[in-house]
């Protein structure tokens, strides 16, 4: 099923951003770093800089989130679980409206959601006792979905999904 891009969540989405480039792309947004974490995404491999560069092969097919858990220390988890990839593969896509940043970015959106339901209870350790990591993630989602509302792989049902779990 196919859904009107211009239905009123997306349409609410978009005018709810208070991100000016949201609307209006601004090349100044996308440089050589925010690009390579993309890139890296949308092979399945997560990457932030802490004490260095630190990537982690999550996949795509399906996201291993579990791994994350298992292998990452608390402080590290914590950054991949910030999220903010998304907001790197919405920004890229926005530049170049490709769609493999948009189906990489609902791919982890749509695991993490399956993975960790939002009325779960504490689960892993900083997924949501953590207040400043449950706090960037809101706004990692929040800052990217009115840059990927245009794209087909988020559909009103799956904006709803999105919207039920940040509630």
């Amino acid at each position: 099923i196919t859904m009107s891009k211009n239905t009123d969540l997306s349409r609410s989405i978009k005018d709810a951003s208070l991100i000016p480039y949201a609307a209006t792309p601004d090349e100044r947004q996308l440089n050589d770093e925010i690009l390579r974490h993309a890139d890296l995404a949308v092979r399945g491999v997560l990457s932030f800089f802490y004490n260095g560069n630190q990537e982690f092969d999550v996949g795509r097919d399906p996201v291993d989130w579990k791994k994350v858990e298992v292998l990452c220390s608390g402080e590290i988890q914590c950054f991949y679980f910030r999220m903010q990839f998304i907001h790197q593969l919405a920004v890229v896509y926005m530049h170049t409206r490709d769609t493999q940043y948009a189906a990489a970015a609902r791919d982890y959106l749509d695991s993490f959601m399956a993975t960790y339901p939002a009325n779960l209870p504490e689960s892993g350790v900083c997924l949501k006792p953590d207040v400043l990591t449950l706090g960037i993630r809101i706004a990692s989602w929040t800052s990217a979905l009115p840059m990927l509302v245009d794209d087909p792989a988020f559909d009103e049902s799956f904006l709803a999904r999105i919207v039920e779990h940040l509630r």
